[in-house]
C-alpha cells in the first residue's frame, strides 16, 4: 500500500503511529517537491517511532498533525528537537529499518561491530547492497523491527524488481542480513525473523569467442578503429572491462610493459600490477606515438576523443558482431539459449583470454597475475569450456598490431605461444587465400621486419593512416633475429656477421617480392635452424680470441 500519494495541490501521507493505529496525514508541502514531501514522511514517521518507544503514543496523533501543517523548514526542525528533548535516550542509535539499512551501507557497522559484521572487501559492494535495499523503503523504511512481522516482509519481498532468480536471492540475502544485525549486535528485536532463501540457481553456460572470431571482428574495416583496439585488448589480457576504461596513459609503462589498476578500481579494493605481452605491448606504443596523447589522457577513447562507458561498449559490441557476420557463423554469440547466454563484454574479454591461456597450458598463478583474480576456484568456472577449447587445438589470438592492421607492427605474438597463433601458423602454407590470409600480410617474422624496416620514412611519419590513426614508432621494435619482435626489451644489431646469414636474409627478401613463398618458407626455416644453433653453442677458442683482438684486448 501506498505511503505518500498527491491530493489536490499537495501531498497527503499515511503513517503507523500509538498502537497499531494508521491514518492519513495532509502535509503542507508544494505538490512540485516529491522529494520534499517524501523526506517529511520518513522524519514524521521517525517521530512517531520515538514517542511510541517512549510511551507516549497517545499525544501522538495531535504532535503528528501539527508537525505535518509546518511548512517552514526550520520550524519543523524544532518540533524534531523537541520530540527527541521529549524522549531522552530513545533518538541514540539508528532504530527504524531504513536507518540502520542506511547505516549499514555506509560501512559503518563493519568499523563499530567487526565480530558480528563482516568486513567487504570491495568497496562497491556497499553500494550495490544500499540500492538492493532501498527497494524495501517503501513498505518496511519507517517501521521500527518490534513492529515488523512475517505479513510486512511478505509485502516487501514483492517489491522487489523483475530481475533473475540468483539476482533475487541476493534481494533476499540484503533483507535478511539487516534483521539479523537488528538481533545481533544492535539488539533491537530478541531473535530475527526467518527468512527463506531459494538455492542458487545453476549458473548459466558462457560463450567466448574462437581466435578465428576474434580476428575476423578485429580485422574487418567496418567497426571504427578505436573499438577494434579496445576489443583487441580486453581478449589479450582478461582484464575487467570497468579497469580497462578507467586507465590513462599515465597507469601504463610503455618500457617495461606494465600496467597499474588503482585500488578502487578493483574488487578487491587492492592495487595490482599486470604485464604485458610483447604484440600488445607494441600496439599500446604505435597507439601512443600516433596520438601523442598527455599522460591523463584515457587510453581507451571514442573516435570522437571521449572516454567510453560501459553500456556503450556493449551496445556497440552487438552492433559490430552483427556487422563483420559473427551472429550468422555463431548465433549463439547473440541468441541465449536454455541454460546458455549471449555473449557479454565481460566474456568477449576475460572470458576468452582465461579459456585459451589455459588451453594453452599457461600456469593458473600466471593467468591470475594477469586478470586480478585472487583464488584459483574462481578459474575452475572456465574448466568445462577450457577442455573444450583444448579438444578442438583453438590455439591463440593473432598478434595484436597485426591483426588490427596497424602500421609499422612486426610482432608474431607471445613467446609462449609462439606457433600457436592464429594467422601465424596458416601463413606457411603455400596456398595461405585458402585459409583466409591475405598474401598481403607478411610471413615471416623476417619479412615482418623488412616491411617494418622499409615502411619508417618520414613521409609515414608525416603522412600517417587517418583511419587507423597509428603511425610507426620512433624507433625499431626488434630486429628479424629475435625470436618474438616486440617482446625484449631493447633492439638488438639487425645485421648478421655470419656471410650464410646475409646471404639467406637476402633471399628472402628478394622471394617476397617475387612472391615466391615457397622459397621464404626454406630459407626462413634454414635462417631460424642456424640461429637456435649459434644461441645453443659456446663460442669457440678462435671465437673468443678475435673478439679480443676486435676489443684490443689481445695485443
Amino acid at each position: 500500500m501506498a505511503r505518500i500519494r498527491k491530493k489536490g495541490a499537495g501531498w497527503t501521507v499515511r503513517l503507523r503511529y500509538g498502537e497499531s493505529q494508521d491514518s492519513w496525514f495532509d502535509l503542507n508541502v508544494d505538490g512540485s517537491a516529491p522529494d520534499v514531501a517524501e523526506d517529511r514522511r520518513v522524519r514524521l514517521q521517525r517521530m512517531a517511532n520515538l514517542l511510541k518507544k517512549a510511551g507516549r503514543a497517545a499525544l501522538s496523533r495531535d504532535i503528528l498533525t501539527d508537525a505535518a501543517l509546518e511548512r517552514s523548514e526550520k520550524g519543523f526542525r524544532l518540533i524534531e528537537a523537541g520530540i527527541e528533548a521529549f524522549t531522552p535516550g530513545e533518538s541514540e542509535g539508528p532504530q527504524t529499518f531504513r536507518q540502520v539499512a542506511e547505516y549499514f551501507s555506509k560501512g559503518h557497522f563493519q568499523d563499530e561491530y567487526p565480530d558480528a559484521v563482516k568486513k567487504r572487501k570491495d568497496p562497491r559492494s556497499l553500494a550495490l547492497s544500499a540500492k538492493r535495499l532501498e527497494a524495501f523503503y517503501p513498505e518496511l523504511g519507517p517501521m521500527l523491527f518490534s513492529e515488523i512481522d512475517k505479513g510486512a516482509v511478505e509485502r516487501a519481498k514483492r517489491r522487489i524488481p523483475r530481475v533473475g532468480p540468483n539476482t533475487r536471492r541476493a534481494y533476499l540475502q540484503e533483507l535478511r542480513r539487516i534483521l539479523q544485525i537488528a538481533a545481533e549486535p544492535l539488539g533491537l528485536i530478541p531473535h530475527a525473523l526467518a527468512i527463506a532463501i531459494p538455492p542458487k540457481a545453476p549458473r548459466k553456460q558462457f560463450v567466448f569467442l574462437y581466435p578465428e572470431n576474434e580476428h575476423q571482428l578485429i580485422s574487418s574495416g567496418r567497426p571504427p578503429f578505436a573499438r577494434r583496439f579496445l576489443y583487441a585488448y580486453l581478449s589479450r589480457t582478461g582484464r575487467r572491462i570497468a579497469e580497462v576504461l578507467l586507465g590513462t596513459w599515465g597507469h601504463v609503462d610503455l618500457k617495461e610493459g606494465i600496467v597499474r589498476v588503482e585500488a578502487s578500481w578493483t574488487k578487491t579494493g587492492v592495487a595490482q600490477f599486470y604485464q604485458l605481452d610483447g604484440d600488445v605491448l607494441e600496439a599500446l606504443r604505435l597507439r601512443h606515438a600516433s596520438l601523442q596523447p598527455k599522460s591523463e589522457q584515457r587510453v581507451f577513447v571514442s573516435a570522437s576523443g571521449r572516454p567510453m562507458n560501459r553500456r556503450s561498449v556493449l551496445r556497440w559490441m552487438i552492433s559490430d558482431l552483427k556487422a563483420v557476420e559473427l551472429d550468422r557463423a555463431r548465433p549463439e554469440l547473440l541468441e541465449a539459449g536454455e541454460g546458455a547466454q549471449a555473449l557479454r563484454v565481460h566474456d568477449l574479454g576475460r572470458g576468452t583470454f582465461i579459456t585459451l591461456a589455459r588451453a594453452m597450458g599457461r600456469p593458473d598463478r600466471w593467468i591470475m597475475d594477469r586478470t586480478g583474480h585472487d583464488s584459483v576456484q574462481s578459474l575452475e568456472l572456465y574448466d568445462r569450456v577450457t577442455r573444450s577449447a583444448r579438444e578442438r587445438n583453438l590455439g591463440w589470438l593473432a598478434p595484436m598490431g597485426v591483426a588490427l592492421g596497424m602500421r609499422g607492427a612486426v610482432s608474431i605474438g607471445p613467446v609462449w605461444a609462439e606457433g600457436h597463433c592464429y594467422g601465424m601458423g596458416q601463413l606457411w602454407s603455400n596456398e595461405p587465400e585458402k585459409q583466409g590470409i591475405s598474401r598481403g600480410k607478411a610471413v615471416t617474422d623476417s619479412v615482418l621486419w623488412e616491411r617494418h624496416r622499409t615502411s619508417i620514412t618520414e613521409e609515414n611519419r608525416q603522412n600517417t593512416d587517418a583511419r587507423e590513426g597509428v603511425s610507426p614508432p620512433s624507433e625499431a621494435l626488434g630486429p628479424p633475429s629475435t625470436p618474438n619482435v616486440g617482446q625484449s626489451s631493447g633492439p638488438a644489431d639487425p645485421g648478421a656477421t655470419d656471410p650464410v646469414e646475409t646471404a639467406l636474409a637476402f633471399a628472402i627478401t628478394e622471394a617476397t617480392r617475387a612472391g615466391r613463398f615457397d622459397v621464404v618458407l626454406a630459407c626462413t626455416n634454414e635462417l631460424a635452424a642456424r640461429r637456435r644453433l649459434k644461441a645453443a653453442e659456446p663460442p669457440s677458442e678462435l671465437e673468443r680470441a678475435r673478439a679480443k683482438r676486435e676489443k684490443g684486448e689481445g695485443k
